[in-house]
C-alpha cells in the first residue's frame, strides 16, 4: 500500500540493474559470498502494509497492519507464514499488531517465483489498463 505501482517498477528494475538505496544514496548492490541474491535485500517500508491471508481451510481475508510487526516488509515472500492470536477483525479486515501477529517464516518456492518472474508485466499491464480506462471514462 506504501507505494504506487510504477513505484514497484522502478524499484524493480533498479534491482535488476543492481541498484539499491540506502536512504538517498544509490548504493551498488552485490551477491554476498554466500550467493545470496542480491534482490531479497530487505526492504524496510514504514508501512502499513496489506496482505491477503489465506487460512489452511482456503478461507481468504485481508489483513491491514496498525502497527509495525516484525519482520513484516515488502520483501516477504509469497507463502510466508504468520501466527493469529486474539485478532480484532473490522469489517472483514484483519487488524495486525505485534502483540496479536507473529511472522514464522516459510516460502511457497513455485509461487514466488512465478509472482516473481511476472510482477514486472503485470505491473506494467495494471497501469496501461487503469490508463485505457480513465480514457474511456474521458470520452463518455
Amino acid at each position: 500500500m506504501s507505494k504506487s505501482r510504477w513505484q514497484q517498477i522502478e524499484a524493480i528494475e533498479a534491482l535488476e540493474r543492481g541498484e539499491g538505496t540506502k536512504g538517498r544514496e544509490i548504493v551498488r548492490v552485490v551477491p554476498t559470498e554466500d550467493g545470496d541474491d542480491p534482490s531479497q535485500v530487505s526492504n524496510m517500508s514504514g508501512g502499513p502494509h496489506k496482505l491477503l491471508l489465506q487460512d489452511s481451510r482456503g478461507a481468504r481475508a485481508y489483513g491491514i497492519e496498525l502497527r509495525n510487526v516484525a519482520g513484516m516488509s515488502l520483501s516477504m515472500s509469497i507463502g510466508s507464514k504468520i501466527s493469529l492470536k486474539n485478532v480484532v477483525v473490522a469489517r472483514g479486515v484483519i487488524l495486525l499488531e505485534p502483540a496479536t501477529t507473529s511472522l514464522l517464516g516459510g516460502k511457497i518456492d513455485t509461487l514466488h517465483k512465478n509472482w516473481k518472474e511476472n510482477r514486472k508485466a503485470d505491473l506494467r499491464a495494471a497501469i496501461e489498463t487503469g490508463e485505457q480506462d480513465s480514457r474511456q471514462a474521458a470520452r463518455n
